[in-house]
């Protein structure tokens, strides 16, 4: 007999799925109410709400109804349930991307706008949350099919429930971004396709701000003669202490001293002179690969293979956490401070990047949207527009970080007037608009689409939407009875 640790479930875990998707069935079965039903289990690519999934046609509801749950059994009755929105949020998005009219599957066949979708949380634990849902509706129907007589609540709604949300997605966006940098710049010869990733399109006109120099446009040597342009990390970037920039430099130097090579004769004289003397400076030399630092333990760590000579002189060094950070910054300026890439001639949005036979397709278009959008003068920019004119090639969206810019004081964006600062493509396009809209300057633009690039770290409007109706279907259904209750049941 082995002890087991308290925050695991184990096969009981995998019973308490079996025996909820059995009792979903028997009920589901039973109730007159329901015409038609599908249950599923642990469907891929859906994250989080993947263990119980069913859908089904019910009496009074015009549009199909589909819950997806996340069951957790938990063996000690004490604890206290315990959430983790960005990873249910990050699961939502990914349900809502399943559903299309064209789905050859039928549980994910249909708009998700026109499907009554419940997103549960079923567990055995306890909860602190005060408010209790109404038994009433589409949750009447859902308290039926699952309840176990425990207790059903929506917890989050409030709009700084929202914003909490929103900046658990933001910097969730900006470390990834932050690894996908460390990881391109050991490897550019992508970088035509480098604006194709989600995360590059959205920030690319940020990172030029904020994070790189980006040359004018270069032609590769060669027959193919490719356009692109040479990024490097600004001066400033590294003293700069704006919060999402502190936090994309903490991921990207950790990233880049991981993937740097030290050459064996070196790494023998660095370890040498670090044993002699561990100072901040000298564990630069290593740290993140010959040496790694462990932050829940607060130890040093030495990589068995390339310490294999050293082993005998290997000793317990204390080390204060700020010498490691200070070590690790060391490292990654080194690295970064000439670190040269190629970058496509779009990236970061200097110029437009289009010909004249398109500017004079693409400014009238613009033109009538300005006009049509009425005395508050604010342009809602979404995929209702024509597909076409949302493109970063082609479209507006090269326009922004150039002719369109952040209001400071609104968080929209505005078009420029300061106009000099243009590229020569840049300037064309704003003389025809200005030419046609005496009042140019006064227009303001909400963005409502993931296709345009940004100028801001924070959510936009349509994610903010998003959240809002991710929290509106989010329920908690807690102390539920455990396995063998639902067995008896």
């Amino acid at each position: 007999m082995y002890s087991k640790r308290s925050d695991t479930s184990g096969i009981r875990g995998q019973l308490y799925e079996t025996k909820l998707l059995s009792l979903l069935y028997f009920r589901a079965f039973h109730d007159d109410t329901i015409h038609d039903f599908q249950i599923a289990s642990n469907i891929d690519k859906i994250g989080a709400f993947d263990d119980i999934c069913f859908r089904a046609t019910v009496e009074g509801f015009d549009n199909p109804v589909a819950v997806f749950i996340q069951a957790k059994h938990k063996e000690n009755e004490k604890q206290t349930l315990q959430s983790d929105l960005s990873v249910y949020f990050d699961s939502y998005l990914k349900i809502r991307q399943k559903f299309d009219q064209s789905n050859n599957d039928s549980f994910f066949k249909g708009k998700f706008d026109e499907t009554e979708c419940l997103f549960v949380i079923y567990t055995t634990a306890k909860d602190d949350f005060d408010n209790n849902t109404h038994d009433s509706g589409l949750f009447s129907i859902l308290h039926d099919l699952i309840d176990t007589e425990g207790t059903a609540k929506k917890p989050y709604g409030q709009e700084e429930d929202v914003e909490l949300l929103c900046e658990i997605v933001i910097k969730e966006q900006v470390t990834t971004l932050a690894e996908r940098i460390a990881k391109y710049i050991y490897d550019d010869k992508n970088f035509q396709m480098l604006l194709s990733d989600d995360l590059f399109n959205c920030y690319h006109v940020i990172l030029t701000q904020k994070v790189l120099d980006v040359s004018e446009i270069q032609s590769q040597q060669g027959t193919t003669g490719l356009k692109h342009r040479i990024a490097s990390f600004r001066n400033d970037f590294f003293d700069n202490q704006e919060d999402y920039i502190v936090l994309f430099k903490d991921r990207l130097y950790k990233e880049v001293i991981k993937r740097r090579k030290i050459e064996p004769p070196y790494v023998r004289y660095f370890l040498s002179d670090f044993l002699g003397n561990p100072t901040d400076v000298k564990l630069s030399k290593l740290i993140g690969t010959v040496i790694t630092y462990n932050s829940q333990t607060g130890q040093l760590h030495f990589d068995q293979k390339a310490t294999k000579t050293f082993r005998p002189k290997m000793r317990p060094i204390d080390v204060s956490l700020s010498t490691v950070n200070k070590a690790i910054e060391l490292a990654a300026r080194e690295i970064l401070s000439d670190r040269k890439f190629k970058v496509p001639p779009a990236f970061g949005n200097k110029d437009l990047t289009i010909s004249d036979r398109r500017i004079n397709h693409i400014a009238p278009k613009i033109v009538d949207i300005l006009n049509s959008c009425g005395s508050s003068k604010i342009v809602t920019i979404d995929k209702s527009m024509e597909d076409g004119l949302l493109q970063l090639n082609g479209g507006i969206a090269g326009a922004i970080g150039n002719i369109f810019v952040l209001d400071d004081n609104t968080k929209l964006m505005k078009i420029t007037d300061d106009v000099e600062s243009l590229g020569n493509i840049s300037q064309k396009l704003y003389q025809k608009l200005k030419n046609e809209i005496h009042d140019l300057l006064e227009y303001k633009f909400s963005v409502r689409t993931n296709q345009f690039p940004r100028l801001l770290f924070e959510c936009n409007e349509l994610e903010r939407s998003l959240a809002r109706d991710f929290l509106n279907k989010l329920l908690f259904y807690s102390d539920q009875a455990d396995e063998n209750g639902v067995e008896r049941i």
